[in-house]
Parts: structure tokens; sequence; C-alpha cells
């Protein structure tokens, strides 16, 4: 604090003995104080609950009141990390189509990748059904299905 109120005096050109006007001296201190209770270090009070429910949730019967408290901490440093992960990836994808408002060649092989990863993901349990009665029909024929 001390070496703040002298950053002051030395930008206002003020020596101590000199007679300051303490308002602005005021101020200023107040701005300083408050620059360490930016928004970036408040959470919301739904992510609070949020990580309190899940830490009561998985409370292990013996656990204290601060073991929950900082399982709860954790998970709530979790959940805001996922959410800025969120953030940075909506921003990312709104630059991207501000920019081009296409997609790039990348992109486009990215998706078409999926959606193959996905036809043949739905294609595989036909494949297996038919072989499986390919087998079954193979099987009666060679054991006999009319031995009497």
């Amino acid at each position: 604090m001390l070496a703040s109120v002298c950053l002051w005096l030395y930008l206002n050109k003020c020596s101590v003995s000199s007679a300051c006007n303490l308002t602005n001296l005021n101020y200023f201190l107040k701005v300083l104080t408050m620059s360490r209770y930016s928004k970036k270090n408040q959470v919301s009070e739904k992510t609070k609950d949020d990580a309190s429910k899940v830490a009561r949730a998985i409370q292990k019967p013996g656990q204290t009141k601060e073991q929950t408290k900082l399982i709860a901490q954790g998970i709530q440093k979790g959940i805001e990390q996922y959410k800025k992960l969120q953030k940075e990836k909506q921003r990312e994808l709104d630059k991207k189509l501000k920019k081009g408002g296409e997609r790039s060649p990348s992109d486009v092989g990215d998706v078409d990748d999926i959606s193959l990863a996905e036809c043949s993901d739905k294609k595989l349990p036909w494949y297996l059904l038919a072989l499986s009665w390919i087998g079954f029909v193979i099987y009666i024929y060679f054991t006999g299905f009319n031995n009497k």
C-alpha cells in the first residue's frame, strides 16, 4: 500500500510535505483496492451450488466438513476451467465464421472423416447379423438338422 501511495505522489508530482488533494489520493487508493477484486476472481452462485451438491453427493462416511469443502472447491475450479475452455472454443468458432463464413478445407475433411466413421458404425451391426445368420445356416447344413 505504501508503494502505491509513493507511486501516486510521484505521478502527481507531489511531495510528502506538500498539501496534495486528499480526495484524489483516496480515489486512487480506492481504484487500487478495487482492482484486486476483479470479475475474473468472482464465481457465480450457481457454480458454487453445483460444486457443493456434487461434493455432498460423493461424500463418504466419516468425512469432515473441511474435506468436503476442499473437494467442493476442486470441483468448482474444474467447472470454471471447463467453462473457460468452452468460451474459448466458442470465440474461435465465431472468429472463423466472421472471417470467411465458409469452412476451410481442413474443417471439411474433419467432417467427412466423422461422417464416414458414423456410417461404418451404423452398418457394422448389420454386417455382424448377416454373418451370424450365414454361420447358422452353414452349421445347420453340415450337422444335418433332420437327424432322426
